[in-house]
């Protein structure tokens, strides 16, 4: 893969990100009330029967959870959807529907930031190098302040060929879980070969453990954006 970002790769990833935007939106209005209360009971932030967020990026990942860790029938959300309405979809749509029905949790070290919104990233388990293009990661002030310090995330991520991107939402790995979630995550690879081996409910099991104890951190305050209003316009 080139790990070079590039305006046409930047145009790609915008029309990627809005229609898979769409796409999860639309998703989200097979989701129950019931469903969404367990799972913000298994995260801890159901408080007297609402979901309570601290932040909007808490919102986001829990959010993300919801369209990829709720599971019916075999199906989590939004496989369930398009599995449904496929045949209504565009040639494009398709597309982003199989990356969506595809994507991988992956738990990655920011290396450097590049033009046009890339950023090479390091798999933190197999040592693999990717270009990952996202218009909001790329403007933490955390990234762009000092160079020397490490900014490690976990995130479900789409395959876009090209460049991989996230589906919306992404959690610092602070130190005091880096150890313990690296070793958990490197037991599910040893036992399956590679994460996306596991079984669904095995790796979703794992994800919302680790969405859970981020948000008992606080990790979702760890870095700033360089612009508030810029974030909320490109990411949901």
């Amino acid at each position: 893969m080139n790990f070079a970002s590039s305006p046409d790769l930047l145009e790609k990833y915008l029309e990627t990100r809005q229609l898979s935007s769409d796409l999860c939106k639309r998703a989200m209005n097979s989701v129950t009330h019931k469903d969404t209360n367990s799972l913000a009971r298994s995260l801890n932030i159901l408080k007297q029967g609402n979901v309570v967020f601290k932040n909007e990026s808490e919102m986001a990942n829990f959010l993300d959870c919801v369209m990829f860790h709720i599971y019916k029938g075999g199906f989590n959300t939004i496989t369930h959807y398009l599995s449904v309405i496929r045949s209504k979809l565009s040639e494009k749509e398709i597309v982003v529907a199989e990356s969506l029905c595809n994507a991988n949790f992956y738990m990655y070290e920011i290396k450097k930031q590049l033009p046009h919104g890339g950023l090479l990233v390091q798999d933190i388990i197999d040592g693999n190098t990717f270009l990952l293009i996202d218009k909001t990661m790329s403007s933490f002030e955390y990234v762009v302040l000092d160079e020397s310090d490490r900014l490690v995330l976990g995130s479900m991520l789409l395959n876009c060929q090209d460049f991989f991107m996230t589906t919306g939402s992404a959690l610092v790995i602070v130190d005091s879980m880096f150890q313990y979630f690296r070793h958990a995550f490197g037991s599910i690879i040893g036992e399956y070969k590679n994460f996306c081996h596991a079984p669904k409910r095995v790796q979703s099991k794992f994800v919302i453990e680790f969405v859970k104890s981020a948000f008992e951190v606080g990790s979702t305050e760890y870095v700033q954006y360089e612009s508030v209003e810029d974030s909320i316009e490109h990411e949901s």
